[in-house]
């Protein structure tokens, strides 16, 4: 069998398009040996292995936000707003079962369509949160709102997505900080909202991670 064939056949990523580019920039190994063609052909019980890719910035803010919290789960259905490079959607795409994106800036289209068509499970509108349509959206286990905007407003953002959290729904609300002493006042935001804290992260930068769901 083909490698970039064998890699997606064995769930070591997801797509061959995805295991082509691995095996180009030489981030696969076959039996310890650095191997850059995709059509290497390959035997059962093959070592195989894969090094860690350039990845954008939240691919690893949300994977500590998961090793701490554990607000993404197998099988739910994550909407991503504000999604930027794609890297809160490429590291929930290895846990949750469908990422829904939300982007308004062109500047990101081109790489979230690149994720999108490595990434089978992932999917990016691009529009205006503050008031795009919400009908089509579906309904959500998990709420990831990382925007780049005054705190208050990402929560205000956030709020208008709030009914299409499921029952059990789960909310990661990012919190761009001037201090970190602020978050107080944005936590009593959120609660106000209908939302009880669950968890607050804070990490050595000037960001809060608040993870929160629906008061019962």
């Amino acid at each position: 069998m083909r490698l970039d064939e064998y890699l997606v056949s064995e769930g070591l990523i997801a797509s061959r398009s995805r295991a082509k580019r691995y095996i180009h920039r030489g981030l696969v190994k076959l039996n310890g040996e650095v191997v850059t063609k995709p059509s290497k052909q390959v035997k059962p019980g093959a070592i195989i292995e894969i090094a860690e890719e350039d990845r954008p910035e939240g691919y690893f803010k949300l994977k500590g936000i998961q090793n701490q919290s554990g607000i993404l789960r197998p099988g739910d259905r994550v909407l991503d707003i504000g999604s930027s490079a794609g890297g809160f959607l490429m590291y929930a795409s290895g846990i949750a079962d469908e990422i829904v994106g939300i982007e308004y800036s062109e500047e990101f289209r081109e790489p979230l369509e690149a994720v999108m068509e490595e990434y089978p499970n992932v999917k990016v509108l691009f529009g205006d949160a503050f008031n795009m349509d919400l009908t089509p959206l579906g309904e959500f286990d998990v709420i990831l709102n990382d925007m780049t905007v005054e705190p208050a407003m990402s929560i205000e953002i956030m709020a208008r997505f709030l009914p299409l959290l499921r029952g059990g729904g789960r909310v990661l609300q990012v919190l761009k900080l001037d201090k970190i002493s602020d978050v107080e006042p944005f936590l009593i935001l959120l609660e106000k909202k209908g939302l009880e804290i669950v968890k607050v992260i804070r990490p050595e930068k000037r960001e809060a991670y608040v993870i929160a769901r629906p008061k019962r």
